[in-house]
């Protein structure tokens, strides 16, 4: 936990990222070494990178505008903590090892907004995520399986069923998927 007055730099382009840092409370200024400027309040972090790699460096400068509190995270740190975990370390490696790979691709290789977007790639199409929250379109409830019974099926669609009609037709299709795949 780190505490800023107004005017007070929580870290500056060029210089070396050694932790994560989260903004908790205050208001800041933030620019990046293009010249994009932006005030920012509430929760933004940076330097996510610096959790998974020995080295990376701040592509911006964040200073206070106000009195502010953020958070610092190291990489040895989250390890300390989901070490005794198969399931977070496994979690944890899956993503470090796209986030790295994802970053190493852009064109910055350390940029703020890249961090953050190649992030929420990388953690969508982790499979510990895809687990937690699936995609409700790949459910098989949600998948119409054609099969020898396709004119049934489409005639079924063709005019508004009960909810009981389509619990019966999603259960015998179902069913006979599934006979199938068994004599397969």
């Amino acid at each position: 936990k780190n505490f800023f007055e107004k005017g007070d730099t929580v870290f500056v382009a060029g210089a070396f990222a050694t932790y994560l840092h989260v903004t908790a409370t205050g208001t800041y200024d933030y620019a990046d070494r293009l010249g994009k400027t932006a005030s920012l309040k509430g929760t933004y972090w940076f330097g996510e990178l610096s959790l998974f790699a020995e080295w990376s460096i701040h592509q911006s400068t964040l200073t206070a505008t106000s009195f502010a509190e953020t958070f610092v995270l190291k990489g040895e740190d989250v390890v300390e903590c989901i070490k005794s975990s198969r399931g977070c370390t496994s979690m944890f490696c899956e993503y470090a090892k796209d986030f790295v790979a994802a970053m190493q691709k852009t064109s910055s290789k350390h940029d703020d907004e890249d961090q953050v977007q190649q992030g929420e790639v990388c953690c969508k199409q982790n499979q510990h995520f895809r687990a937690m929250y699936p995609d409700l379109k790949k459910k098989f409830e949600n998948i119409i399986v054609y099969g020898e019974d396709a004119d049934a099926v489409i005639q079924a669609d063709s005019h508004t069923e009960t909810d009981s009609e389509v619990v019966t037709r999603k259960s015998s299709l179902a069913s006979k998927t599934l006979c199938r795949l068994n004599s397969d």
